[in-house]
Formats: C-alpha cells, sequence, structure tokens
C-alpha cells in the first residue's frame, strides 16, 4: 500500500485487468487511492470485472457498472465477439478494421428493465466507441472527466489461463488488433488526461536525468567490468607462469637426475 502510494503520484496511466475474484479484494481496498488519482486528473484503462458493479467503488472511474453478462460465440477457429465501430475516436480506432474479433469468454453490461443501458456518468461525457455486433451492448466506452482526467472501459476480455480453452489468454495477447487497440487506448488515456500534461515536462527532465545517471552507470559498471578483466587475466598469466616454472622444477630436481643416472 505505501509503495503505490509512493509510486502512483509518478505515473501516467493505470491499467487494471480485473479477471479473478482475488483481484476483487486488492481492488477494493485500493479504491480510495484510484479515485483519488482520478480526481486529480489521472487516466485508467480498465478490463473485465473492474467494469462490474461488483466494483462499485470504482464506477466513478468506469462507468459501464455492469450488472449482467453477455457470452462470446465460437467464431471460426475463435470463441469471442466481434467488436464493431460505434463512433470513431482520434487516438483510439485508428489503425483498426470496422469491425474484429477479441478473444473472451464472456462481457458485462447494465441491464434495466427494458434491457440493456447506455452507460452515463456525473462526473463527465461517455462515448461508446465500440459495440458488440449481436446485442449492441458497448464493449468500449470513454470517460473524459470534468475533472481533467480520461479512462477507457472494456468490460470484456474475459479470458483463462487454461490453454485448451477457447478463451485463453494466449489468443487474445497474440491478437495484433488487440494490442494494437490497448496500446491507443492507453496512449489516449494518457496524453488527454490533465495529470500527465502537467507531469510531462517535469517527467522529460526525470527521464534525461535518469539516462544521464544510467549512461553513467554504465559507464562505471563497463570500466568495472573491464578491471575485472584484466584481473583475471593477470591472475591467469601469474598461475600459468607458476604451473609451467613448477613443471620446469620438477623436470630439473627429479627427471634429468633419473635419467642422467642411467
Amino acid at each position: 500500500m505505501i509503495r503505490s502510494l509512493t509510486i502512483l503520484p509518478q505515473t501516467g496511466c493505470v491499467v487494471i485487468a480485473a479477471l479473478n475474484p482475488s483481484d476483487f479484494v486488492f481492488l477494493r481496498v485500493f479504491a480510495p487511492v484510484f479515485e483519488k488519482f482520478f480526481e486529480e486528473g489521472g487516466s485508467f484503462v480498465g478490463l473485465g470485472t473492474c467494469c462490474s458493479e461488483e466494483l462499485d467503488a470504482l464506477s466513478t472511474i468506469f462507468p459501464i457498472a455492469g450488472n449482467a453478462t453477455a457470452r462470446g460465440k465460437r467464431i471460426g477457429d475463435d470463441h469471442g465477439s466481434i467488436y464493431v465501430l460505434s463512433e470513431a475516436t482520434e487516438g483510439i480506432s485508428d489503425g483498426l478494421p470496422q469491425s474484429f474479433i477479441l478473444t473472451q469468454e464472456k462481457f458485462t453490461y447494465r441491464s434495466g428493465v427494458e434491457g440493456g443501458l447506455e452507460p452515463s456518468s456525473e462526473f463527465g461525457d461517455t462515448r461508446v466507441v465500440y459495440r458488440d455486433d449481436e446485442t449492441g451492448y458497448p464493449l468500449l466506452v470513454t470517460l473524459e472527466g470534468d475533472n481533467g482526467g480520461r479512462t477507457v472501459s472494456m468490460p470484456g476480455c474475459f479470458v483463462v489461463g487454461v490453454d485448451r480453452l477457447p478463451f485463453y489468454w494466449g489468443k487474445l495477447v497474440s491478437n495484433p488488433d488487440f494490442r494494437t487497440l490497448l496500446k491507443n487506448c492507453v496512449s489516449w488515456a494518457m496524453s488527454g488526461s490533465r495529470r500527465f500534461n502537467e507531469l510531462h515536462p517535469n517527467m522529460v527532465g526525470v527521464l534525461e536525468e535518469e539516462s544521464s545517471r544510467l549512461s553513467s552507470v554504465r559507464s562505471v559498471g563497463e570500466d568495472a567490468v573491464d578491471r575485472a578483466n584484466r584481473s583475471r587475466t593477470y591472475m591467469l598469466i601469474g598461475l600459468w607462469t607458476v604451473a609451467i616454472v613448477f613443471q620446469a622444477f620438477l623436470v630439473v630436481k627429479f627427471i634429468l637426475p633419473k635419467f642422467r643416472s642411467e
């Protein structure tokens, strides 16, 4: 907890993937920290259950607050959902086709008396960027907070660690469309957030200092390695010299007298 409080102020974007019940305990404990980070203009990308009402403490960050689930389906050799572009968003939908398949067992959505509900937030403007091709339920939602924070909610991407199952996590992360989408989401959330824009000038200086420090450390390390290599070489030469001298001593002391006596 203390370590996270120390690191978080220097963080550009927080990515949360809640796929197991064990993740809930951690997220409930840290919810106040995350909320404070968002209030200060921080950015988030959330995948899976962090977009459900089970983690209602995070509903200010991820406005879907899903209370129902829809299952993925078998699509050729894959099992998942077809993501269809609903509203093109610069920085997120760039470089992606109008529709694509992502591996997932299920996704969560908000359901009311008359069916699915559109996500909304009293803390900023929401936008549905991608929807499920069959149900129309949101699969990717952005939030631009009044406080300058930005978040991306991805209520799907439920995968497992068992490679024999069709919704194995390895299939998801090996999908180039998923990698592009996740990279775009992190970039969009981070670069447009107030916190990042405030941190960015300072971060440039910090990174330059860190780069200089690492170069210095590397130089010192290389010098140390060179010295160690030279010392090792000198030691080996010394050992070989001692060995040769000792062998010569044995020859002169014991072997030659034996031949002479014969």
